[in-house]
């Protein structure tokens, strides 16, 4: 997956709704809770991507990015971290 760069995640960001920035924030939060010391940098952007990815395509619940978060964190748990 392609980092984004500071330019674009402002870009992103700004499409989405306040609810949707909340419900990506609660769901990080809540999914690097399960990551030793809540996740270093790299686990934690790698998951934020899979969310904006989701929120851009219309997934904006928490219970949606829920998934895609820990779809996310399976994936980089099954990599060995």
């Amino acid at each position: 997956m392609l980092a984004l760069t500071s330019h674009a995640y402002q870009s992103v960001m700004t499409e989405l709704s306040e609810r949707t920035k909340a419900n990506m924030d609660v769901v990080l939060e809540e999914t690097c809770r399960q990551l030793p010391h809540g996740g270093d940098h790299d686990s934690r952007r790698f998951i934020a991507e899979r969310l904006i990815e989701a929120a851009r395509s219309g997934h904006s619940t928490l219970g949606e990015l829920g998934i895609i978060a820990r779809r996310a964190l399976a994936e980089l748990l099954a990599k060995g971290g």
